[in-house]
């Protein structure tokens, strides 16, 4: 495939790619180093530069290029700070049609380099995006050995095909009707990154608002909330492969949410990745490519389903009305259960958690939706429920949103976090004290043989005597 060169400008109005002379990149044979490798060598050389002119370096900014000449101090200066202060908040905007474009494309497994997974591979920082696993999944399910999850993109992808019944003259429903098949929406990946953390040991705020529920989904039941995918820190998890719980559900069910797998690096301790699609009535949107813009509108559902894991099965398509939003934050997979209650590990699950729950800081915290979520980093991550529900409403407070919460048909669950839940709220117990309970409980499981059973009781009772 030859080098291509993008001009925004020609891209926008004629929507193609202008071929530009130059090598093939992807024959086999060429000596193509890892694109942040690349990228950092010409940074460090640019640094070293007196003068740099703008044949040199182009930079582009919603679609506008840079076009002056920027002195060398003020270029270093922009190198360091880009090696110095790491992630930042970053956006791609995509039209529906741009992104059905790139599943076609991973369905035949055209994008090259990303079958590799070693630890020397170029993409061995992202999730699969090829779906080679699938074909084999689909290959599978001829043979009749189950693979259930499968169904639900090949079913989507059917549906979409035969919208509409055909009349004698060969025409669909929707097209007599003078409407369009062709979805018209725009989908937002904006990857959020959170520098300055709250000390938890400090924080006053109190505990949020809580509606809990053993009956109901996230997805169906959490409308117009900020929704939680309880993700892997490669997102999407194993929906290109065998995994089929509530990540690759939500994947399955929300297609077009796979293509954040094609440009999304591992997730680190203090990231996470919101997902919105909206809809539109621009022509344009169809053509145009945006980065470093945020749209927040709805993210669409496609699919219908019932059960869980093994249980999990298609039952049919779902036409998708409601706002929606969704957060992925990932949680800690351990391999001691135990070490979960370790202040270390708490401390890395409360500002993962904060990452997600934060809001724009040009908004009034008023108007934040609330939190949709569940047993988030439980199941086969390990975590201990009842200790994952605090930890959430803890980050909520401090977010200042309030959490409608989701047990998944667990009713002692239920009826445990809202019987803690009531203590500490009626007892008007702060972010702080909760942390420092947490401190003095996981002191306890290493010195006086405390399990993980007693923390609800323990918490109860260390707060209970320092009101004493």
């Amino acid at each position: 495939m030859p080098r291509g060169e993008l001009t925004v400008d020609a891209f926008n109005k004629k929507s193609v790619l202008v071929v530009q002379d130059g090598q093939p990149m992807w024959d086999g044979n060429s000596d193509v180093q890892p694109r942040w490798i690349t990228i950092k060598k010409e940074l460090r050389n640019l640094a070293k530069s007196k003068s740099v002119t703008s044949s040199e370096v182009e930079v582009g900014e919603g679609g506008q290029e840079i076009q002056e000449r920027e002195r060398g101090d003020d270029m270093q200066q922009r190198a360091q700070a880009g090696f110095e202060l790491g992630p930042l908040r970053k956006s791609i905007t995509l039209s529906q049609v741009q992104i059905a474009s790139l599943l076609a494309n991973a369905f035949y497994c055209t994008f090259p380099r990303r079958n590799a997974t070693g630890p020397q591979a170029e993409y061995c920082n992202y999730p699969t995006i090829n779906f080679q696993r699938e074909r084999e999944r689909e290959r599978k399910m001829r043979q009749g050995e189950g693979a259930e999850g499968g169904s639900c993109l090949k079913e989507d992808k059917g549906m979409r095909e035969n919208e509409g019944e055909t009349d004698k003259d060969g025409k669909r429903d929707m097209e007599r009707k003078g409407k369009s098949t062709v979805p018209r929406g725009l989908v937002t990946f904006s990857r959020c990154h959170v520098s300055t953390l709250p000390d938890w040991k400090s924080c006053t705020a109190l505990l949020p608002k809580l509606y809990i529920t053993s009956e109901g989904l996230i997805e169906k039941d959490g409308q117009g909330m900020l929704q939680v995918d309880f993700s892997h820190n490669l997102v999407g998890g194993g929906v290109l492969g065998n995994g089929l719980v509530q990540e690759e559900i939500l994947f399955l069910i929300n297609p077009e949410m796979i293509v954040a797998r094609l440009f999304t690096e591992k997730l680190g301790d203090n990231d996470c990745l919101k997902i919105t699609v909206g809809h539109c009535n621009d022509r344009a949107a169809d053509s145009v490519f945006l980065i470093g813009h945020c749209c927040h509108h709805r993210s669409q559902q496609y699919s219908k389903y019932t059960g869980y894991s093994d249980s999990f099965k298609w039952t049919g398509p779902h036409e998708d009305k409601t706002p929606r939003q969704i957060i992925a934050i990932d949680a800690l997979h351990l391999k001691h259960p135990k070490e979960q209650y370790n202040m270390r590990n708490v401390r890395r699950e409360l500002n993962k958690a904060y990452c997600g729950f934060k809001g724009e800081d040009n908004t009034n915290p008023d108007c934040y939706p609330a939190v949709a979520t569940g047993n988030w980093g439980c199941g086969v991550f390990g975590g201990d429920p009842r200790l994952k529900a605090l930890i959430q409403l803890m980050a909520a407070a401090e977010a200042r949103r309030d959490v409608a919460y989701f047990t998944f048909e667990m009713k002692d669950l239920e009826m445990d976090i809202l019987r803690m839940y009531n203590f500490l709220k009626t007892g008007l117990i702060t972010v702080a004290q909760l942390y420092k309970s947490m401190e003095k409980f996981w002191e306890d499981m290493c010195t006086n043989g405390k399990q993980p059973s007693d923390l609800y009781s323990c918490i109860r009772s260390y707060l209970e005597k320092s009101k004493n």
